[in-house]
């Protein structure tokens, strides 16, 4: 009877980025090592990780050992909007929608208000602009004065929400 013992292995490297306030999970599933040694000190086939810094893993059998470091960092991943406070949607090719600028959002909802506090427009796709009709499309809205509601979720549910004001030059 011949049997056979694979190396460890351990697949991943580099660097890896997720956001603050969540917790991973560091493993190397199919690694065929029956011996573990974490950077932290425990010696379980994975380890919880909060904090960001440098980790490395020492996987063993009664073949081999693997070596492997790799770096976790945890950045802000709050929603934010970047909001333009004009626009001119006179047919010139130039600045002919308003939309916002979406970063890290994971849920969306606009609405848009004209002067006498009627929703006049609402979206929940990020990638929608409003082009200054109203009534679907029927009609041109006039220019003046336009109130948003802006609402996003971030990827770690916190909740964002922009009132604000911008101009409809024609």
């Amino acid at each position: 009877n011949i049997s056979m013992q694979l190396l460890p292995l351990i697949t991943w490297t580099g660097e890896e980025s997720y956001c603050k306030g969540t917790s991973i999970i560091m493993a190397n599933p199919n690694s065929n090592a029956t011996e573990f040694l974490w950077s932290t000190g425990e010696t379980t086939e994975q380890i919880t990780i909060t904090d960001g810094n440098y980790y490395w893993l020492l996987a063993s059998n009664s073949c081999g050992t693997a070596y492997q470091d790799i770096f976790i960092n945890f950045e802000e991943c709050d929603a934010y909007a970047f909001i333009p406070n004009a626009f001119t949607p006179d047919q010139d090719g130039l600045n002919e929608a308003w939309q916002p600028i979406i970063i890290n959002a994971i849920e969306y909802e606009m609405f848009i208000y004209n002067r006498w506090g009627d929703e006049i427009f609402h979206s929940k796709d990020p990638n929608e602009n409003w082009m200054g009709e109203t009534h679907n499309g029927q009609f041109y809205s006039q220019d003046g004065l336009y109130t948003y509601r802006l609402i996003l979720k971030s990827p770690d549910s916190n909740i964002k929400e922009y009132f604000g004001n911008f101009h409809l030059l024609r």
